[in-house]
């Protein structure tokens, strides 16, 4: 017989989704593993001391779970997922057409300024602007802003921030990668340092040459950037946990 087992992606809604990943791994009787576990956005910010007791409780009612993080405050997304999932919603043709209406994108910016429960409002989870740095495009012309968050985007062109997302979005036909500051440095510890908890660290594949070769990507495809002095972590019998001990 084949072991199974349930791998989930947390949204922000981080207890409300702890609860469904114990209830599934329970009712089907298979082991679960939360990826990328973090607790994303202010309104989740020092939760994860909470967020590992659930998970302890739940393993001690013999529940198999468990998780993985990736040791950074940070996470990297599309630039267009900072807009309301409507934007995107059909063809790339579609989605520019509705950024260069202004009714629409004046309600856009409007809702990504506001909290919502109909879809994970990245930008506002980062603080706004300061928050979300272009770290990739395609468009040749737009990479002087390669490595500048949206605050200072947005002072270059002598445009609100969320103008200067939404046509660089338009100028990039929706390929520009941006990088989130969503987490808390404590909560990020009390994961990492958690025996339950391994690495689950991924980033796109970078290109040799070509277009896509020349990118500020975000770290999170390799360890080999986390600062052995400061993280709490141990080489742990072979398990990869590699910090300073």
């Amino acid at each position: 017989m084949w072991a199974r087992a349930a791998f989930t992606h947390q949204r922000d809604r981080i207890l409300e989704s702890l609860d469904e990943v114990f209830a599934t791994a329970q009712r089907a009787r298979i082991s679960a593993t939360i990826w990328h576990l973090k607790t994303a956005y202010r309104e989740n910010w020092g939760k994860m001391p909470v967020v590992l007791s659930r998970i302890e409780d739940a393993r001690a009612r013999g529940i198999d779970v468990a998780a993985s993080v990736y040791p950074y405050t940070r996470g990297s997304n599309g630039l267009i997922a900072c807009f309301p999932s409507w934007i995107s919603e059909g063809s790339t043709s579609k989605m520019i057409q509705r950024l260069k209406d202004p009714v629409q994108r004046a309600r856009a910016q409007k809702e990504m300024d506001e909290p919502s429960t109909m879809w994970e409002n990245q930008w506002r989870g980062s603080g706004g602007g300061q928050g979300v740095t272009l770290i990739q495009v395609l468009n040749p012309e737009l990479r002087k802003y390669e490595g500048m968050n949206f605050e200072e985007i947005g002072r270059q062109m002598g445009k609100d921030p969320r103008d200067a997302a939404m046509d660089i979005a338009i100028a990039d036909r929706g390929q520009s990668e941006v990088v989130i500051a969503i987490m808390q440095e404590a909560d990020v510890r009390a994961a990492v340092s958690n025996p339950l908890v391994t690495y689950g660290s991924d980033s796109p594949a970078q290109a040799a040459d070509g277009p896509l070769s020349a990118s500020k990507a975000h770290p999170s495809g390799s360890l080999q950037d986390i600062d052995r002095g400061s993280w709490i972590m141990c080489l742990d019998r072979g398990a990869g946990r590699e910090l300073s001990c």
